[in-house]
């Protein structure tokens, strides 16, 4: 079951895309090649939501959270969170996830480095963390972390 996905369709460049809710910073949608991403284009931690028709907990007991990240000199680390910053006051007791360029960092369990193919900047990385009632999983790339 999916409970949310954003392909950005009929997004505008240079708006906001329509599907998420700004917390803080600046976030657009730019074209890239032929697709259209989700860009941060301030060095300044931007922070969306995705905007949910429920509020509150609506993560099931197991879920997975995909994305490609982009990681160029200026683009250096994602932080996933599960909660909604936007309608809630704190985290829902699961680990913010960190992802960077060469590794995972999972608060409260540590991190790992991540050999990648000695990719020159900028390049692109397929991310996954999925959760299970007992356990996670964080997988950059074909990689799975060992945390």
């Amino acid at each position: 079951m999916v409970i949310f996905e954003d392909n950005l369709a009929n997004e505008e460049n240079g708006e906001f895309p329509s599907k998420w809710d700004l917390k803080t910073g600046n976030v657009e949608v730019a074209r890239y090649g032929s697709d259209y991403v989700i860009n941060f284009p301030d060095v300044n931690w931007g922070k969306i939501v995705p905007l949910m028709a429920e509020k509150g907990d609506y993560l099931p007991e197991k879920f997975t959270v995909e994305f490609d990240a982009y990681f160029s000199e200026f683009c250096t680390r994602y932080v996933v969170l599960f909660y909604d910053m936007v309608n809630q006051k704190s985290a829902s007791g699961l680990p913010e996830i960190t992802v960077s360029p060469t590794g995972v960092s999972v608060s409260g369990y540590g991190s790992t480095n991540i050999s990648t193919k000695d990719d020159a900047y900028p390049f692109w990385q397929k991310i996954a963390i999925s959760f299970n009632i007992r356990a996670f999983k964080v997988f950059y790339g074909e990689t799975r972390s060992t945390i």
